[in-house]
């Protein structure tokens, strides 16, 4: 299930490159974000202004944050300093359930069934 922070943003604290699953974020800036739990994650962006990359982070301890990378997209070797931010992205969007009433009937579809 899709967890969701509230205009959340930092910077990495250090680099990371293509394999890196975990990554570390401003001293204290971890607590802007959730703390996913068993089946649950959060989108971040992460970014230089030019490029991004979108990961899902499965797991967070403090300024530690454990991430699924190139979650809608590729996967890219990061600066420290980069903009880590809590995102709405398209995924995300895609997986909202639409509700229409009709009536006293309620009929609940996905989105993505009408694209």
């Amino acid at each position: 299930m899709q967890i969701y922070s509230n205009f959340a943003q930092t910077y990495l604290t250090s680099n990371i490159d293509t394999a890196d699953t975990t990554i570390s974020v401003a001293t204290t800036d971890g607590g802007l974000f959730t703390a996913p739990t068993l089946a649950e994650f959060e989108l971040l962006t992460i970014t230089d202004g030019t490029y991004w990359e979108v990961v899902k982070m499965i797991d967070r301890v403090g300024d530690i944050m454990e991430v699924e990378r190139g979650h809608e997209g590729l996967i890219r070797s990061w600066l420290a300093g980069a903009i880590v931010k809590a995102s709405i992205t398209e995924d995300t969007l895609d997986r909202f359930l639409q509700k229409e009433q009709v009536g006293s009937v309620l009929t609940v579809f996905a989105y993505q069934n009408f694209k």
